[in-house]
């Protein structure tokens, strides 16, 4: 397999004031591969000298276990089996008792990188995939949803239209309760998704991590240079520089001067590929210490961006019942109200209810035909939550 190529610690929510007034550093993302869980379980608990492991340096663990299969996903077959959830619990639990956030994360690597497979799950089937992510995040105690879908050199105009709804309507889902979505892109322009991308993108993802590794670094030729690439982020904090993790040393210079580059620039965030390490400089208190620092000054609000509606609307679900589906929303004080259904371009094309409301309270709703995707969305004053609507046949 081509080795190319998301969690804060409990914290205090920044406002949006907040996040301008000072110096604010990417989070730091690894992943553990569907051929390294055990390494991986190993290096996640490993105490580096003095109490210093992973634990101190990571926002998110990504497992990279999930693969589309078009309005769906399916395990990856090489950690698929009877122990597949005690797999999740482990990580997720450690990722629990440490402050790290554990997503899913799902690949198109379906007999190679299939952009082709990639497609017919985000532009063919792209409201019931979402709902395949976020059914299987509900099911597993997880933390959000990192995509690492890799596309061609040449990707269509549409691919990045449907790509980047494709983030806004997981972000819909998933932000209003606290989980994130983040994306695994290529450094520069090239392949898909891309830095073209990346405005968009960064619009919605809490994060987004640029797949250079070993042909990006700080003195790297023309459009793969760090600099560069932070240039392209339209919020710098939002973007991870991709590093190997078995690398001593690339495009001229040591993994330790790497790293020292993005800890000193004080923005940009850090990639790890992958969570099973295997470079004896990757493996000290003093690497972790400075990806600890990195972590530092991320903005809780990007792993934790469910406070952004907490004050007024903080619940939004989706209910199957007898008769009919309903949207239940928590409401903590008194408001107007006002839960509307949208089409993908964001018209409304029905409003089930416009009042005002408090406490806990159920709105039957319907999609406007037999077929199709939709959202729906509650709004409260300034606050508002989005979820993917399904069609109701």
């Amino acid at each position: 397999m081509d080795n190319r190529h998301g969690a804060l610690r409990p914290g205090l929510w920044l406002c949006a004031g907040a996040l301008a007034a000072r110096a604010l550093a990417g989070p730091v993302i690894s992943w553990v591969p569907p051929y390294s869980v055990a390494d991986c379980k190993t290096k996640v608990q490993r105490d580096f000298g003095g109490g210093i492991g992973m634990k101190d340096g990571l926002t998110y663990l990504a497992l990279q276990w999930w693969v589309t299969d078009g309005p769906s996903i399916k395990q990856w077959g090489d950690v698929a089996g009877g122990g597949f959830d005690d797999n999740v619990k482990f990580f997720r639990d450690w990722g629990k008792a440490n402050g790290v956030k554990v997503s899913l994360c799902v690949v198109n690597h379906v007999g190679g990188w299939n952009w082709n497979e990639a497609r017919r799950s985000f532009v063919d089937n792209r409201p019931a995939f979402v709902k395949s992510l976020v059914d299987e995040v509900d099911r597993l105690g997880l933390d959000g949803v990192e995509l690492d879908l890799e596309g061609p050199t040449t990707p269509s105009a549409n691919d990045s239209v449907q790509y980047i709804q494709l983030v806004r309507d997981l972000g819909a889902a998933l932000n209003p309760v606290g989980k994130t979505v983040t994306v695994a892109s290529f450094a520069a322009q090239y392949n898909a998704p891309n830095w073209k991308w990346w405005p968009e993108l960064m619009k919605t993802a809490a994060a987004v991590t640029s797949m250079g590794y070993d042909e990006a670094g700080m003195n790297s030729p023309a459009g793969w240079k760090y600099s560069e690439q932070k240039k392209r982020a339209t919020q710098p904090w939002k973007l991870m520089i991709g590093m190997f993790g078995n690398s001593a040393s690339w495009q001229g210079n040591t993994a330790a001067q790497h790293l020292d580059y993005v800890l000193a620039d004080g923005q940009m965030g850090l990639g790890i590929w992958d969570a099973a390490l295997g470079e004896a400089g990757w493996e000290s208190a003093d690497t972790w210490k400075k990806i600890g620092k990195i972590r530092a000054n991320t903005p809780s609000a990007l792993a934790r961006p469910g406070p952004v509606a907490a004050n007024t609307l903080s619940f939004l679900r989706l209910r199957h019942a007898a008769e009919g589906l309903f949207a239940d929303l928590t409401l903590p004080a008194r408001g107007d109200v006002r839960v509307r259904i949208l089409d993908m371009q964001g018209k409304e094309v029905a409003q089930p209810f416009h009042g005002m409301a408090q406490g806990r309270m159920s709105v039957p709703v319907a999609a406007p035909g037999a077929s199709g995707a939709w959202l729906i969305t509650a709004q409260v004053g300034n606050s508002v939550a989005t979820l993917p609507l399904e069609s109701v046949r």
